[in-house]
């Protein structure tokens, strides 16, 4: 008997077994969930839940004179939700029968992250202003100069 040493056995993909969640969300992070439910359910519905639940959460934190701990919690929530939808999009962009949405999807993957980050970038500016000045220049040597 001959076997061709150049003929390898191919696996097919059903032959390795699927490591999946029961989960919804860990699945969407380990990027086992098809992408439009990613797309829509994570990062849509769940930015609409988001933004539903600031304004009840600010006012709450007011009553209660912590507003730069309601600040804090808000930005993040927001930071850990954006981490997890776009991160959950982007892993689940291939789960999809059309490449022209993998592209697009992972294209306002990269969209969303650089305005996220700006905000973030613009938002820790306005909150240093916003900061109490005391004694004008804090870099400024208060020593007297020897010469």
């Amino acid at each position: 008997m001959w076997a061709d040493p150049y003929n390898a056995p191919t696996a097919r993909v059903e032959d390795v077994p699927a490591l999946e969640s029961k989960f919804f969300l860990w699945r969407c992070w380990g990027g086992g969930a098809r992408l439009w439910q990613a797309f829509w359910l994570v990062l849509v519905l769940g930015h609409a839940a988001l933004a539903f639940l600031r304004f009840p959460l600010l006012v709450l934190t007011l009553e209660q004179g912590l507003y730069w701990a309601g600040m804090a919690l808000i930005v993040a929530l927001n930071a850990l939700f954006a981490v997890f939808a776009l991160v959950s999009v982007w892993r689940c962009a291939p789960n999809t029968g059309y490449r022209i949405f993998e592209a697009g999807a992972r294209g306002l993957v990269i969209l969303l992250a650089a305005i996220v980050l700006w905000q973030f970038v613009q938002g820790a500016q306005t909150a240093f202003a916003m900061l109490p000045k005391h004694g004008g220049n804090h870099l400024q040597c208060n020593a007297p100069d020897s010469e």
